[in-house]
């Protein structure tokens, strides 16, 4: 119901980060992670929640790197936890973090994550226990924990538990 609201085709896989549009969350990387996941998955699809003061630089890397199509930008919204309902994996990329708030809410949604292994990150993202964990601004290593999460239900399945206990 949710995909098809937001007209998101329903055999996608979906990949999505909430946080504001602004150098310290890194959406540049997620939108060069989602051009090299599209690459080789076609049947992807990528959203932002959230909005921010570099918004259309963001917009404009999106239509350099053609994938327009395959790409939501939300704005600011009431309703984030129906976003991340669809998420097959949720990632908070920032380049600093004081304290993750959306890693917990991905955590209580059931999702599996990837994140960047900095400041306070790594106290609720615990590498390869309840998630995956990649250097910050490392596209490659995203691409690559991206596709072990997609291609591996058990480990996919494994971070959900965990991640889900410890927020609990």
């Amino acid at each position: 119901k949710v995909k098809n609201k937001y007209n998101i085709p329903l055999n996608s896989k979906v990949f999505g980060m909430v946080g504001r549009i602004s150098k310290q969350k890194a959406p540049d990387i997620f939108i060069k992670v989602a051009s090299e996941i599209n690459k080789k998955l076609p049947n992807s699809f990528f959203i932002i929640v959230g909005d921010g003061e570099d918004k259309e630089s963001i917009e404009l890397l999106i239509d350099e790197l053609g994938i327009k199509e395959k790409t939501l930008i939300t704005g600011w919204v009431d309703n984030i936890y129906e976003y991340i309902s669809i998420f097959d994996i949720a990632m908070l990329l920032s380049r600093w973090e004081g304290f993750g708030l959306a890693i917990a809410e991905y955590m209580i949604a059931n999702k599996p994550i990837i994140a960047t292994n900095i400041d306070s990150i790594p106290i609720l993202v615990e590498n390869e226990v309840n998630g995956l964990l990649v250097d910050v601004d490392d596209i490659d290593a995203v691409v690559r924990a991206a596709f072990r999460i997609i291609n591996d239900s058990k480990l996919a399945n494994k971070f959900i538990k965990n991640s889900n206990n410890k927020a609990r």
